[in-house]
């Protein structure tokens, strides 16, 4: 089954969602997580927290992620 992870907030309130098969399984906020409010993506570092938070909720690995689609 295709995972997909996507990525939103280049500039501020950066937020995760996972898609498995089509369906959207989690989304998060980065915030909700590390109570930094409205941080944007820092270059070359992907929002850790909220990506495994994702993946954790849908049952998922990392290995699992076939792609990240970035808005």
């Amino acid at each position: 089954m295709p995972t997909l992870v996507g990525i939103s907030g280049a500039k501020r309130d950066v937020c995760v969602a996972v898609a498995v098969d089509g369906q959207i399984r989690a989304a998060c906020e980065q915030e909700r997580l590390t109570r930094v409010r409205a941080v944007g993506l820092q270059a070359g570092r992907l929002p850790v927290e909220a990506v495994n938070q994702v993946l954790a909720l849908a049952k998922r690995e990392q290995q699992q992620v076939t792609g990240y689609v970035i808005a």
